[in-house]
């Protein structure tokens, strides 16, 4: 993953319905999860292989699986599924999910 740029973080963000069902329940893990998506998105369009197709995985996007979500925090599967739930339910993601991998988008990437 390469490392440029930088991601803008609100101070209100301690104020969102994210952050208050985070710190009112048992799933902690949404707001480094968050973090995780925003700073791991892409900040330009890119290309990618998966093994069958080149995809174009445009800027506030990315490709990830939830194996390696789950390995990263330390978690189960069924917590990275809920916690990806949870983000489109709030209407801060969308995503598509194959056998293989999950791709994110982040809305209002823009903003």
């Amino acid at each position: 993953m390469e490392e440029k740029g930088w991601i803008k973080l609100h101070r209100r963000s301690i104020e969102s319905p994210l952050w208050k069902y985070a710190v009112n329940s048992h799933y902690h893990v949404l707001v480094p999860f968050w973090t995780y998506l925003l700073t791991s998105a892409n900040w330009e369009e890119k290309k990618w292989y998966d093994g069958k197709n080149e995809n174009i995985i445009p800027a506030g996007s990315l490709i990830t699986s939830q194996r390696h979500l789950a390995e990263y925090f330390k978690v189960t599967r069924q917590t990275i599924r809920t916690c990806l739930k949870h983000l489109e339910k709030m209407k801060m993601i969308t995503s598509k999910t194959t056998n293989k991998w999950t791709q994110v988008w982040i809305v209002n990437w823009g903003k």
